[in-house]
């Protein structure tokens, strides 16, 4: 019934050597107050670039969606103003890089395919689609865009500052409206899962592109987040599971988007900061 702190001769081997056990350990021995007061933004900015560069051994099951982990290093970069350290060359391999995982329609003909084959971005090529450096078509059933993906790579090309003018708008577009079903929320593929976090993604997805193939009035996104509104406020990822924070901020990014702001979406990735994001700020009064 009793807790208490980890400390350095409660790990193992194999649990130093990880990551996140290091950063564990570290949790656990360094002084209180060093923790309290201290941020090691350099430290943090060296990790991002390094994982951009070469992710560690650990990450490898994630190949499958390495584009979010592209979008949490920039991003992270971005928060800890240390974007510029991002240079030209890396920079712009970024940039080609995802748009080799835009998926594009065949050039014989598309009829009969899902929208899924024929627009949006996959998460890496590790089904062995073509390598082009503005996308290549599905190279099989597998092979597809998702909207999650989608998201993520719009969002690292707009905080790199690219103009998207490469992205194909439109096909982006109708993937994301097949998405849809008609409670009005959104799966992160045709068949796949779909709660408030994709509703969230399709908003985004819909505001960065500044597009209108998606049902965001009354009659599309606003029936789903309502049932899974608890009575304390907080809102679900679907009807009838827990609430989470991660989710009411996702129903409020979508709210935004209807009204026409871009703060919540995402559009607005890649412009300068006129403040420091991590600056302190005094306590609200009690």
């Amino acid at each position: 019934g009793t807790t208490r702190a980890r400390t350095g001769a409660d790990w193992t081997n194999t649990e130093r050597n990880t990551p996140c056990g290091v950063a564990a350990l570290h949790h656990a021995t360094a002084p209180r107050e060093y923790m309290a007061t201290q941020l090691e933004r350099d430290k943090h900015a060296r990790y991002l670039l390094h994982c951009l560069r070469e992710v560690p051994q650990p990450y490898a099951a994630l190949d499958t969606s390495r584009l979010s982990l592209a979008y949490f290093c920039v991003a992270g970069l971005d928060v800890l103003a240390h974007l510029g350290k991002i240079d030209a060359p890396l920079r712009a391999g970024i940039v080609e890089w995802i748009y080799s995982l835009q998926v594009l329609p065949p050039s014989d003909g598309c009829a009969g395919l899902p929208a899924d084959r024929l627009g949006g971005f996959r998460g890496s090529g590790y089904l062995g689609a073509a390598h082009s450096s503005g996308g290549a078509p599905s190279s099989s059933p597998y092979d597809g865009a998702h909207l999650a993906m989608t998201y993520t790579a719009l969002a690292v090309l707009l905080t790199l500052g690219d103009d998207l003018s490469r992205v194909d708008g439109p096909r982006v577009l109708a993937f994301v409206s097949s998405l849809q079903d008609e409670a009005g929320c959104f799966s992160a593929y045709p068949g796949g899962e779909r709660d408030m976090r994709f509703l969230f993604c399709a908003a985004a997805v819909v505001a960065m592109l500044r597009g209108s193939a998606v049902r965001t009035e009354s009659s599309g996104c606003e029936p789903f987040p309502d049932p899974s509104r608890t009575l304390l406020g907080p809102f679900l990822q679907v009807p009838c599971l827990r609430a989470a924070a991660s989710t009411s901020s996702g129903r409020r990014g979508t709210s935004s988007s209807r009204a026409g702001s871009t703060a919540a979406s995402g559009s607005d990735l890649g412009r300068s900061r006129t403040a420091d994001p991590l600056s302190p700020v005094s306590p609200p009064s009690r």
